[in-house]
């Protein structure tokens, strides 16, 4: 029996001169005119191996840099308040990978978590101090202000409740 040199494995030497190991798959010859052949085969073999390994390692870690960087600006695009369907047409990339970068960040809210309270209250004592002041209808100041007349007048609701304390 005869050992192979890349596994361990041990295999019956047939009356043929070339042999396969059964669990690495090396191929063994036997006998003076084919090892030779084997050495170079080997020999050519080894010195692309490596350079190939190294090669597919460069390629990674580049690929690797590109997604960090593509990272790093949409997250920025994002802080600077780009809806997320203009990120990826920015970038040529999915709406699903800008949420999740922006989940992965921690800039959005949580899931069924809706957004409420757009206007602090400096803004809405503003708003409802404008309107007593001025002689006008709520449609107008809401408009004056952008803000919509049913927010208005939920404001100055609250506001002759509690006289704009404890406003969130």
């Amino acid at each position: 029996m005869i050992m192979c040199s890349k596994c361990g494995n041990s295999f019956i030497v047939k009356d043929t001169n070339e042999h396969t190991c059964v669990r690495c798959g090396k191929i063994t010859y036997f006998g003076n005119t084919k090892i030779k052949v084997s050495r170079f085969v080997r020999s050519v073999r080894h010195s692309y191996e490596p350079a190939q390994k190294r090669e597919d390692e460069l390629t990674i870690v580049r690929r690797q840099n590109r997604k960090d960087i593509l990272r790093k600006n949409v997250i920025k695009d994002i802080k600077l308040g780009y809806h997320y369907k203009d990120i990826a047409e920015k970038h040529d990339i999915a709406r699903s990978t800008v949420r999740l970068y922006a989940t992965q960040e921690g800039l959005t809210k949580k899931p069924g978590e809706r957004r409420r309270g757009k206007f602090n209250k400096y803004k809405k004592m503003e708003v409802v101090l404008d309107f007593h002041r001025s002689n006008q209808s709520k449609v107008q100041v809401a408009k004056r202000h952008k803000v919509s007349r049913m927010s208005l007048a939920n404001w100055l609701d609250e506001y002759k409740e509690h006289l704009g304390k404890d406003w969130d």
